[in-house]
């Protein structure tokens, strides 16, 4: 074999020379919350070879690793938003919360049927219609 690892045919290696992939790159890159497609437009290599490396334990742990502290960097915003008074930044972290960790909002699924539907509707205009009433009431001069 030769000194990059390839074999040799007729002294001479065969197939592509071996693209270096930098750990520290696919760390960040893991860390930025990039899909392994980005990933592997930035580094310059075929997605197939972006595989392959995820085999080697340096490689493997690298990605991991970055996830992880990309998730816990989310996770940091999402506390700094909920502790502040205002609401900027609040709708961006909500949606990458739900992308990227994997969160949603639980509905709630009842089984209603739509007789049940329509009481519930017919009570609360009922309900609505007595609070408009009473209201005017309190503001008509008498």
């Amino acid at each position: 074999m030769s000194k990059g690892g390839r074999k040799r045919r007729n002294g001479r290696p065969v197939g592509r020379p071996r693209k270096k992939t930098d750990e520290r790159q696919v760390y960040e890159l893991a860390k930025l919350g990039c899909s392994q497609y980005e990933a592997v437009s930035v580094l310059g290599i075929d997605h197939r070879t972006f595989k392959r490396r995820l085999q080697e334990p340096v490689f493997y742990e690298a990605w991991e690793k970055g996830q992880a502290v990309g998730a816990v960097a989310l996770r940091q915003l999402q506390w700094k938003h909920a502790k502040r008074q205002d609401s900027s930044g609040v709708a961006m972290t909500i949606h990458m919360s739900k992308h990227l960790l994997g969160q949603n909002d639980k509905a709630l699924h009842v089984n209603l049927s739509v007789e049940d539907v329509d009481e519930m509707i017919s009570r609360l205009e009922q309900n609505r219609a007595q609070q408009l009433g009473a209201s005017v009431g309190e503001t008509s001069p008498s």
